[in-house]
């Protein structure tokens, strides 16, 4: 005897009978759901056996009657199995799910499925099939399925929604636009169908004209560092315009002769501004170091490019 019955353990209807190859005989049909019965039980005196889903959906009244007979049945009336009727409906022979054209629909097969069906016609003489030819009992039937290769499987590969058939799925991924494909220059997987927009628009490491028009080809993760420190067409400042320098801004590749000309001028603002920032209350130690330092400058441009070095020097140590 089974338990009592239970909403949770509800099942579906029967078995349509056009899964099985030959019509099964009308004492296998639930009188409900009119298919072949699944998991046959039975409530009343007379044994009349039903779907265990269908008998449970109907059981919803306490005056509840037996669907053949109109036998009324109590409300903790309790299942009994009919083993001997499942055993019979688990051995009839079926067919795949993927049997028909109708089932395989949403698959066309490949240009090199259709192409090895066209050679196997031609070469025996027979007419091949795209769809599956299984038969085998009721109850190895969901095992075919899980395993049949024309049962329809959906492509692995993110943003792929194509469905093929399961023998077609290898094919399939060797091509699919959603395949992911390694970049050669910076080594990410991309989609295939995005390859050549990454590499002309993404890749970090793809090389880029510099937009200064120097000449210069630059992987593109090294632009930023190429513009600010490198590019000789670059728009810079004199690194001494914080202590007063007025070279205009202008490109780096003129950065260079102005430094080599301004020597004497940076050395001068440079100790000019340390006087300006230093307190009235410094020692005369200071006041000499920086004594020192100009008259290191005054003499001469070619002096003050030997001394331009040390004029940091100078300046921090004075501060200590």
């Amino acid at each position: 005897m089974a338990g009592a019955n239970n909403n949770s353990n509800v099942v579906q209807g029967g078995f349509p009978s056009n899964i099985f190859v030959t019509m099964p005989q009308e004492n296998l049909e639930c009188s409900i759901c009119l298919d072949v019965k699944r998991d046959p039980v039975s409530l009343c005196q007379e044994g009349h056996t039903f779907c265990r889903g269908c008998i449970t959906r109907a059981r919803n009244s306490a005056s509840f009657k037996c669907p053949t007979c109109r036998e009324s049945i109590p409300a903790g009336a309790l299942y009994t199995k009919n083993r001997t009727e499942k055993q019979i409906i688990e051995q009839l022979i079926t067919k795949c799910e993927y049997a028909t054209p109708q089932s395989s629909a949403a698959a066309a097969p490949s240009t090199a499925s259709r192409k090895r069906t066209r050679a196997a016609s031609s070469s025996n003489g027979t007419q091949p099939t795209e769809f599956c030819t299984w038969t085998g009992p009721l109850d190895k039937r969901d095992a075919h399925i899980n395993e049949c290769e024309y049962a329809l499987v959906t492509c692995k590969f993110a943003g792929c929604r194509t469905s093929v058939r399961r023998k077609d799925q290898g094919e399939h991924e060797e091509q699919c636009p959603r395949r992911p494909v390694e970049c050669t220059m910076c080594n990410k997987l991309v989609p295939s169908e995005e390859m050549e927009h990454h590499a002309d628009r993404q890749c970090t490491q793809r090389f880029v004209a510099c937009p200064n028009e120097c000449g210069e080809q630059i992987r593109a993760a090294e632009m930023d560092a190429h513009l600010k420190e490198h590019c000789k067409l670059a728009l810079v400042t004199c690194p001494y315009a914080s202590v007063g320098c007025c070279w205009k801004k202008d490109r780096r590749e003129k950065l260079r002769e102005h430094l080599n000309d301004a020597v004497e001028n940076h050395a001068r603002l440079q100790v000019a501004a340390l006087e300006q920032s230093l307190p009235s209350k410094d020692t005369k130690k200071v006041r000499w170091k920086l004594e020192n330092a100009r008259a290191k400058i005054e003499n001469g441009p070619e002096e003050s490019r030997r001394k331009s070095h040390r004029i940091e020097e100078l300046i921090a140590d004075s501060m200590q």
